[in-house]
């Protein structure tokens, strides 16, 4: 199997590799998300909430259990869904909640099947706060469905390292927009602290994709 063809599918072991390098590079940011939280209370802990919630899966990680993908998302949502924190970690639960439903069968995930899970999972992500709010994570978690979406569409993308590599300029310009879609952020002149931290972890499954 050619490193081409290996990169059109993602299995277990590789997704909690991928995810372990997201998590990472969430943690290793979290003082500047902290110090940039200002919404929906300037209170400085969306670093800590999303670097706990997200840290509590290092270990279901670690040992990826079984070896379909499934297994391993349903795990994942059930550390996340108790070790959830604040507002970042309830929907960063929800989102993968919303992955290891539509991955019920799947042994690994193609970039068809992966966008499709990350589009339910951005439903999931909405669905858990009763008053959705653009210019926060949701945004970002939005426009990373979308380009997952838009690109498997078009056929054009079969691998997973330009999937994700594509993926990142559209999660950056949501980011840098969030700053105009809410007042709070705009007066403190700073992006959304929830919404970077899931850029750090796309970022970081990129990295080890890539």
């Amino acid at each position: 199997m050619s490193a081409h063809s290996s990169n059109q599918y993602l299995g277990s072991d590789r997704l909690a590799q991928a995810l372990r390098s997201g998590i990472h590079r969430v943690i290793s940011q979290q003082d500047n998300l902290n110090s940039i939280n200002v919404f929906p209370v300037a209170d400085g802990d969306t670093g800590t909430n999303l670097s706990l919630s997200l840290g509590a899966a290092l270990g279901t990680l670690q040992r990826p259990p079984g070896k379909h993908v499934s297994t391993l998302l349903a795990a994942l949502a059930d550390v996340l869904l108790d070790s959830a924190r604040g507002n970042s970690g309830a929907i960063v639960a929800q989102f993968f909640q919303g992955l290891s439903d539509t991955a019920e069968q799947l042994t690994r995930f193609t970039t068809h099947t992966f966008a499709r899970a990350v589009a339910q999972g951005n439903e999931y992500a909405r669905d858990a706060l009763s008053n959705p709010r653009e210019g926060t994570i949701l945004s970002v978690i939005g426009a990373f469905a979308a380009s997952l979406q838009r690109q498997t569409a078009t056929e054009t993308v079969q691998d997973f390292a330009s999937l994700l590599k594509n993926a990142l300029p559209d999660c950056r310009k949501a980011l840098t927009h969030t700053q105009n879609q809410l007042d709070e952020l705009r007066k403190a002149g700073v992006v959304d602290a929830g919404a970077k931290g899931f850029v750090a972890l796309v970022e970081g499954m990129c990295d080890y994709i890539a």
